[in-house]
């Protein structure tokens, strides 16, 4: 019988052990991709809510525009 070089199998490979957990579990604060998402959450948020950051500072009184005067 002839053996193909996908008919080996895992000549190397440890035996797996299926007491033992299985590394960690994923923390998504540990994760940079969350907190990138959460920036940019945050940074849509601001910007929607304030009205395209359309914030006037203090409370000082606007001057209306001067009409344009008629020919």
């Amino acid at each position: 019988m002839k053996l193909h070089k996908h008919d080996v199998g895992n000549e190397g490979a440890k035996p797996r052990d299926d007491t033992h957990p299985r590394g960690h579990s994923w923390k998504p604060h540990h994760d940079w991709r969350v907190w990138i998402a959460v920036l940019l959450i945050v940074m849509v948020l601001g910007y929607v809510l304030t009205d395209s950051l359309a914030i006037i500072p203090g409370n000082e009184v606007t001057q209306p525009m001067p009409e344009m005067a008629a020919p």
